[in-house]
């Protein structure tokens, strides 16, 4: 660790982490989201990492990059990096196969409508086609965060039933 980062995190006022996970029965992980608390549970900085719909998801790697977020947020007291959810080249889709016999189809099959993701049959398989910048979507519009790396957040009803304020 460089003294300028070990400087800043000596100084830093908060005593408690927080991860929580955001997920779709449709393609699982959407995101990663850590809170930094100080003692009276209050959020000072939030960090959230977007799982994309190549990558594998691994937990500790959505925990690091969320925390290192918040981190970067409490420490340079202020808000950055935002949520580009109308990226140039993610035009292309993702195709998802579900078999009927999943044992949240019906689930699966709501949330595609809804989402008016494009489907189609195959035998015993549900075709969907996801759009690439999807969790990027849903972070942004149906979850409601505009920054990845957020100083003094507001605290989303989810997150006020998590911390019991």
């Amino acid at each position: 660790m460089n003294n300028d980062i070990e400087e800043k995190s000596s100084t830093s006022s908060f005593s408690r982490i927080k991860f929580y996970f955001e997920k779709s029965r449709l393609i699982g992980n959407i995101c990663t989201v850590c809170l930094l608390l100080d003692n009276d549970k209050k959020v000072l900085a939030r960090g959230v990492a977007i799982c994309s719909l190549k990558d594998a998801h691994k937990k500790s790697e959505g925990r690091d990059k969320s925390f290192g977020r918040a981190f970067k947020a409490l420490v340079n007291v202020e808000t950055s990096d935002p949520v580009n959810s109308d990226r140039k080249n993610l035009n292309k889709t993702f195709i998802k196969k579900i078999n009927s016999k999943e044992t949240y189809y019906e689930e699966i099959v709501d949330e595609a409508a809804k989402k008016h993701f494009e489907t189609y049959k195959k035998g015993d398989n549900l075709i969907v086609k996801i759009p690439f910048n999807f969790p990027l979507t849903e972070v942004s519009d149906s979850i409601g965060f505009k920054f990845k790396s957020e100083y003094n957040p507001y605290i989303t009803n989810k997150e006020k039933l998590i911390l019991g304020v």
